[in-house]
């Protein structure tokens, strides 16, 4: 299997950005699901009053639509955010912008696409019982255009998930704007609770 994960991340950075996102994605897809992996020992970090194997997890933007809840078991990992998620099916921003950095980072510019909070809420039902077993916790990023499509979103997701993230503000999305004011900011997460 690392052999195999090795040839693939070769194939990653070797790809153009948007190129080497959709397949990783694509492959996620065909792996089963994670198995648990043992803890690496020592003290267990505490978070939001969880005990988390590793204090380091993803973020937001790397797994869009639960395809890839496997990635932190493999890597040893505490936590891992899905999202961010849109209520509703929503393509992204076109043309969908990625840009590689130094050190093999990749920055991501593409505006929310996501297949929609019922699709990725019947990935983590499938997905509850290994989730669960693994030990990793699991974080939802949630973003919307309205106070009503949070509720939304988090209404599906907020089952599955040890928290749930609100995302108020993505620069590539001129709709997504309005929450990054204080006042709308503040109401929305008064809506949330």
């Amino acid at each position: 299997m690392l052999a195999a994960l090795q040839a693939l991340w070769r194939l990653v950075t070797w790809l153009p950005p948007l190129a080497a996102w959709r397949l990783v994605h694509e492959a996620s897809r065909l792996l089963p699901p994670p198995r648990p992996r043992a803890d690496g020992g020592g003290a267990p970090w505490r978070f939001l009053g969880y005990e988390l194997r590793s204090p380091m997890g993803t973020a937001a933007g790397l797994d869009k639509d639960a395809t890839m809840v496997w990635l932190p078991l493999l890597l040893g990992l505490g936590f891992h955010v899905v999202g961010s998620v849109i209520d509703e099916p929503w393509p992204g921003v076109e043309p969908k912008l990625l840009a590689r950095l130094g050190g093999g980072a990749t920055l991501n510019r593409l505006g929310l696409p996501s297949r929609g909070a019922r699709y990725v809420a019947r990935r983590l039902a499938a997905l509850k019982r290994a989730l669960a077993e693994s030990g990793v916790r699991l974080a939802v990023s949630v973003a919307g255009f309205s106070v009503d499509a949070y509720r939304r979103a988090v209404r599906l997701l907020a089952p599955y998930a040890d928290w749930v993230e609100v995302n108020i503000s993505c620069p590539n999305v001129e709709e997504h704007r309005s929450f990054e004011e204080p006042d709308q900011a503040l109401e929305l997460c008064r809506a949330l609770r």
